[in-house]
């Protein structure tokens, strides 16, 4: 297992050597460019969605190799909401993701706007309090 791990490694190491030295790669690094025999196969990870995401955004289909290049990228595990076989599946948890997370953007959008307008009465408010002692204090 720790040979085949750092073989791997080393692969992967060289391949992306190998890419960041050639202008113009169109080559797409996975198992089978690296001839690697792959029974785990194709599967489909979803990742947290932002305020600019759209579905493709946060729905990614890998195999094993361009998910750890992915991950070596920078992808983090903490960004990562699922991993799914099925792509119907994924696609399904994805749509939820970005319906939910609209949901929590409006809401917030909601709530700030509530907060907004409390404050310009307390604003307000707090103002003519100021004015009523000015008065009372004969300023």
């Amino acid at each position: 297992m720790i040979k085949l791990r750092s073989i791997l490694k080393e692969t992967l190491e060289d391949k992306a050597e190998n890419v960041t030295n050639e202008e113009n790669v169109t080559e797409e690094v996975n198992a089978k460019s690296l001839g690697i025999t792959d029974d785990l196969g194709k599967f489909f990870i979803v990742t947290r969605p932002d305020k600019d995401s759209v579905k493709e955004d946060i729905l990614d289909e890998c195999d094993i190799i361009s998910f750890a290049t992915r991950i070596k990228g920078g992808l983090n595990f903490e960004e990562i909401v699922g991993v799914y076989k099925q792509k119907s599946d994924a696609s399904r948890e994805a749509t939820q993701l970005l319906k939910n997370f609209q949901s929590e953007l409006n809401e917030l959008e909601n709530e700030m706007e509530e907060y907004r307008k409390h404050k310009s009465d307390l604003d307000g408010k707090r103002k003519a309090a100021i004015d009523r002692i000015k008065k009372m204090k004969g300023e």
